[in-house]
């Protein structure tokens, strides 16, 4: 089985626990150790199921070779639906070591949904660690990205909260055509209990 039949598997056995249990928060960063080429440009469009769905679009632009930055902005159906919106900068640690088959990189930014009944303010900030696999033809991108999340929730008619929350996600990126992508992230969350997103959708490059 090739490594991009055996991503789509495990994402889509994903699916159902996913669907079940889920975490409410943030949404997955969605960023291997990869930075955008500079110059070069990425859009995307994702749906994302805890436990509400968020639909949101994500912007990502190459400053250089080994920074970007993103801009997320969409709905969420956190607190009885609303905006969200976010922004993070990713900076690709260089590998100068032939022999290491991974690459890294450090993400940080931070996350906003503001809904009818509260609002979430979020700073992530995480290491990508992937790699590419598969033959010349089609690449696939398997990564995993740990990651410590400080949030601030205002509800309605609550006291305030602030939680650190630690997140592990796996993501994959298989290449459809040499411009567009197909991406999906699986996070588990520390937070009250196991917590389980699913992140799918689609990205064009250029």
């Amino acid at each position: 089985m090739t490594p991009a039949r055996v991503a789509v598997s495990v994402l889509l056995l994903a699916f159902a626990p996913a669907a079940a249990l889920a975490q409410k928060g943030t949404t997955p960063l969605l960023a291997g150790p990869f930075p955008t080429a500079a110059g070069h440009s990425q859009f995307g469009g994702f749906v994302s199921i805890e436990d509400e769905i968020d639909v949101f679009a994500l912007f990502r632009y190459g400053f250089e070779s080994s920074l970007d930055f993103g801009l997320r902005a969409g709905y969420t159906g956190l607190f009885g639906g609303g905006a969200h919106v976010g922004g993070d900068i990713r900076y690709g640690i260089p590998n100068n070591n032939p022999d290491m088959p991974l690459t890294f990189a450090v993400i940080g930014g931070f996350q906003a949904s503001f809904a009818s009944n509260g609002n979430l303010l979020a700073f992530p900030l995480g290491v990508s660690i992937g790699a590419m696999v598969g033959g010349s033809d089609r690449a696939v991108l398997i990564y995993g990205l740990p990651r410590l999340t400080v949030e601030r929730v205002d509800r309605d008619a609550r006291a305030s909260e602030t939680d650190l929350e630690f997140a592990v996600e796996f993501g994959t990126a298989i290449e459809l055509t040499p411009t567009l992508s197909f991406e999906g992230n699986l996070a588990v969350a520390s937070n009250k209990g196991d917590n389980i997103a699913l992140a799918l959708g689609l990205s064009y490059s250029k």
